[in-house]
């Protein structure tokens, strides 16, 4: 899972989130309408129901449904929930953490970058994206 994982799983949750909350939906009703597969969507949504954003069930009636309300569901945990990266806050150049000795040659002019960054990553919700998806 990578980016592609994380932008379909945004565009699934921003659809989710705008259904009836109570009800379970299905994955005809929530994939974007460009998705580049349906079962590749179903993927990103399977692995979504491994956290505490998405609840799954199977069968009639079945399909997903959030089990937080948006307001709570940061653009970290989705991203997260959504690949297999463990930390947001790698190194562009080398495959260890951000900060790591010695620092790689972008840290010193990326520092203030990277840090405002992570703040929007840990601050925007999902009803943050629902809000300008709506303006």
């Amino acid at each position: 899972m990578n980016r592609t994982s994380a932008m379909l799983a945004l565009e699934g949750l921003i659809r989710l989130a705008a259904l009836p909350r109570e009800e379970y939906h299905t994955l005809a009703e929530i994939c974007p309408p460009n998705s580049p597969t349906p079962p590749y969507f179903a993927k990103v949504f399977q692995r979504l129901s491994l956290s505490p954003i998405v609840s799954a069930r199977r069968g009639p009636g079945g399909g997903y449904k959030l089990t937080i309300s948006p307001q709570e569901i940061t653009l970290e945990a989705v991203i997260l929930a959504s690949t297999e990266q463990k930390s947001l806050s790698s190194c562009l150049l080398r495959d260890a953490p951000c900060g790591s000795e010695p620092a790689c040659p972008l840290h010193k002019l990326l520092k203030d970058e990277q840090i405002a960054l992570s703040h929007q990553i840990t601050s925007l919700t999902l009803e943050d994206l629902l809000e300008s998806e709506g303006a």
